[in-house]
């Protein structure tokens, strides 16, 4: 069974990583490049983008529209009849939009080395207190699937959110933790 960020360690994360980020300790050069890093993280963490889609450059670069409020990028994993990737549309909440809107300033905000984020964000977790296991950015994936069904969102439309080719990938996200089946069924009075 697949393991999750909770979202207490998402909150201690998110604070963790906007107090490396906007640390004023730092040159104006490593303010601009942190300032990437918060926004590749926000855009892992509310889109359950793969890494690699928010990261790739020219043609399969994403595309954001702040306006719509919704990220175009390409669907890894998949092919279409040209043997392209597909594209995706995922819609961006406002939290995102707004810290887009304040820090990109035109630029692509997420252009950087994948393996330069990944370092970042396993210190970012450790730092957090969050176990190595879970200190990779496909956690964010997995946690933003898990909170979009748990706020209702349909599978169909998590399935198609998340990229995957078949709603029966995105059932893992479906299975409960004993604290779920707890909860739910204090919740309906059965315990």
């Amino acid at each position: 069974m697949l393991e999750y960020l909770s979202k207490d360690q998402i909150q201690k994360l998110t604070r963790e990583c906007k107090r490396f980020c906007f640390s004023p300790k730092c040159s104006s050069w490593a303010q601009e490049k942190r300032k990437r890093y918060w926004l590749t993280f926000l855009t892992l963490r509310y889109t359950a983008a793969r890494i690699s889609e928010i990261a790739s450059y020219g043609s399969y670069a994403p595309v954001f529209d702040l306006t719509a409020r919704e990220m175009e990028v390409i669907t890894l994993k998949q092919k279409n009849g040209n043997g392209r990737p597909p594209r995706r549309v995922i819609p961006l909440p406002a939290v995102l939009t707004k810290a887009l809107a304040e820090y990109s300033q035109g630029s692509y905000p997420c252009s950087m080395d994948t393996s330069n984020f990944r370092k970042f964000f396993k210190a970012r977790c450790l730092a957090a207190g969050i176990p190595a296991r879970l200190a990779h950015p496909h956690s964010l994936r997995h946690f933003r699937a898990r909170e979009l069904l748990r706020a209702g969102v349909d599978l169909q439309s998590v399935s198609q959110i998340l990229g995957h080719a078949s709603v029966a990938t995105t059932t893992i996200y479906t299975r409960l933790s004993k604290e779920d089946i707890k909860m739910q069924m204090e919740k309906a009075g059965t315990i």
